[in-house]
């Protein structure tokens, strides 16, 4: 990035010149004010303040600004509603002659949910390129001239990350056996057996997660 300003200065202490004789001076100033906003590297500047006018005033500003700014949001609602119902049993006799042998096998019930939030990753790079040369020339100006030269470089990283979450589990559960019967049976004997009832209920449930990699 350079900025030149011998031919501008030179029009502009004319201008000034000829204003300010009426006041009884012969003062000529000129001011450039330049802003650059990068969203990659910050550039290199070269500022040449040369051959300007006796008695002027050359005020350069130069303003390096690189910006970076991350803006993550998510918003997750999650209702889960799961039943699960098994039964073994319910066998009846009556009115029978004989052994009466009655075995009920066993249940088994699994229920499983797993829910997850939702996540922000944000991959940033660590170099800011903020290592920038700036070159300034200040020479050949003519007499009682004033000149300022100001080189600012800034760099600025914002990173907001927001995550709001639900989640409702609504598991209902039932495992039944047993309830067999037997009545009235006559010149034997009378066996039941009733299995085993196993429920297992896993909720899994992991929140939301934000991650900056910088």
């Amino acid at each position: 990035m350079i900025y030149h300003l011998r031919n501008q200065y030179r029009e502009e202490v004319k201008k000034m010149r000829n204003f300010n004789v009426k006041l009884g001076a012969a003062v000529a100033v000129a001011t450039f004010v330049a802003s650059v906003l990068g969203p990659t590297a910050l550039a290199d500047t070269t500022v040449n303040v040369t051959h300007n006018g006796a008695k002027s005033t050359n005020n350069v500003t130069v303003n390096n600004t690189k910006k970076t700014t991350v803006n993550q949001s998510n918003n997750t609602f999650v209702v889960n509603s799961v039943g699960s119902n098994s039964t073994t049993g319910g066998n009846k006799t009556k009115d029978t002659n004989g052994n009466v042998n009655i075995t009920t096998g066993s249940t088994n019930t699994t229920v499983t949910v797993s829910t997850t939030g939702s996540s922000n990753t944000a991959n940033l790079s660590s170099n800011c390129s903020c290592n920038t040369n700036t070159t300034v020339d200040v020479s050949n100006n003519s007499a009682k001239s004033k000149n300022t030269v100001s080189v600012n470089n800034s760099n600025t990283l914002k990173v907001s990350q927001t995550n709001n979450t639900v989640v409702i589990n609504n598991v209902d559960s039932n495992s039944n056996t047993g309830d067999n019967k037997a009545n009235n049976n006559n010149d034997g004997t009378t066996s039941i057996t009733t299995g085993n009832v196993t429920t297992n209920v896993t909720v899994n449930t992991t929140g939301s997660a934000n991650t900056v990699n910088y």
